[in-house]
């Protein structure tokens, strides 16, 4: 069920309310069990925050419509243009709501009808993927990638994350070097679990990442993700909380 603050075109939340006050209708029995199913779907949408106007208008107009109380108007033939034009947009909030308005106003219905689809983008579309083969459907090495954020998972859960620009194997022979001045925390780890340096257990978490910053920034996102379940062997004596903007 989709919060009503949460970012996305109105039309895909009212229509999601419809939706489960029609099937309450047709799957109820009785009136006593779609009157007690009414009642569940409203204190249901209420807590995910739709406004309690808005549950009541659709309740009363989706009975009316579907018991025959109310019918839509009909509109003559004559009156509507046979051409439907879909027109695919981009949601940026409120402003396209205000927009479509426009829109609509400035087609008459006897000249051409639209529809509009509204497409949204996800946070993890978002962030780089790490593609397992090459063009040739050919199996790649997570070795051989640079420019990445890769994962090291010891044998007792423990993880280590860490970023590199250059590719991925020279990166992991420098933590296999096992000496008292070079040792880095992963090995530390390792001899202090009792378990051993293993190659195969290197793993690409996000690639195509140019920039340092870049590759800092979802190396962060990463470490305090796996922090928060205390599975993580990374050091991190400072740090600060990041918010989606």
């Amino acid at each position: 069920m989709k919060p009503f603050d949460e970012f996305g075109p109105l039309a895909w939340k009212t229509g999601t309310l419809v939706w489960f006050l029609k099937r309450a209708i047709t799957h109820s029995s009785t009136m006593k069990q779609m009157d007690s199913e009414m009642e569940f779907l409203r204190q249901k949408f209420a807590t995910v925050g739709y406004p309690h106007w808005l549950i009541s208008q659709k309740i009363q107009k989706t009975i009316a419509v579907m018991f025959g109380y109310e019918k839509d108007k009909k509109v003559q033939k004559d009156d509507i243009s046979q051409k439907w034009r879909v027109l695919h947009l981009p949601y940026c909030g409120q402003k396209a709501e205000l927009a479509l308005k426009k829109v609509r106003g400035m087609l008459p219905i006897d000249k051409c009808r639209i529809s509009i689809a509204f497409s949204t983008i996800k946070f993890r579309q978002l962030l780089p993927k790490f593609k397992p083969t090459n063009e040739n459907n050919e199996k790649i090495s997570p070795l051989l990638v640079n420019n990445c954020i890769y994962k090291y998972e010891c044998t007792c859960g423990q993880v280590y994350i860490g970023e590199t620009k250059r590719r991925l194997d020279i990166r992991v022979d420098e933590h296999g070097r096992n000496t008292e001045k070079s040792r880095s925390p992963m090995m530390n780890h390792i001899i202090e679990c009792g378990s051993t340096f293993d190659r195969g257990r290197f793993s690409v978490v996000a690639r195509g990442l140019k920039g340092a910053l870049s590759r800092k920034k979802y190396e962060t996102m990463i470490i305090k993700h796996y922090k928060k379940f205390k599975s993580c062997m990374n050091i991190c004596e400072t740090s600060r909380s990041l918010s989606i903007f």
